[in-house]
């Protein structure tokens, strides 16, 4: 399952960034981080709202990346950052169908 990380932070224009995702999804990109640690409400749920119109998975994530950010705990990043169990089935649901086209024996 394919997903881009944290694009917001990409520094892109708003208009150019949503011709990508319009684009990525072209390509076969699964999803988007929605759920980021330094995101405001307002991208977070600019970004709900991109995945749903293009068709894309939500990701969330704590940007842990172990002893290169030893600040941030894996699971709970900073802030207030919660990523629910509801963003975890259909990317499990994606890697089942992945797995059937390709015809891997996941567990």
């Amino acid at each position: 399952v394919t997903s881009v990380a944290h694009p917001l932070l990409l520094n892109r224009p708003m208009e150019s960034l949503e011709a990508s995702f319009k684009e990525w999804r072209h390509w076969g990109l699964d999803g988007l981080e929605s759920i980021y640690p330094t995101y405001t409400v307002e991208q977070t749920a600019y970004m709900q709202r991109i995945t749903s119109k293009y068709g894309y998975l939500m990701t969330g994530g704590s940007d842990f990346h172990g002893e290169n950010k030893p600040h941030i705990k894996i699971g709970t990043g900073t802030g207030s950052l919660e990523v629910g169990n509801e963003i975890l089935w259909p990317l499990l649901e994606r890697r089942k169908a992945i797995a059937k086209e390709l015809q891997i024996q996941i567990d």
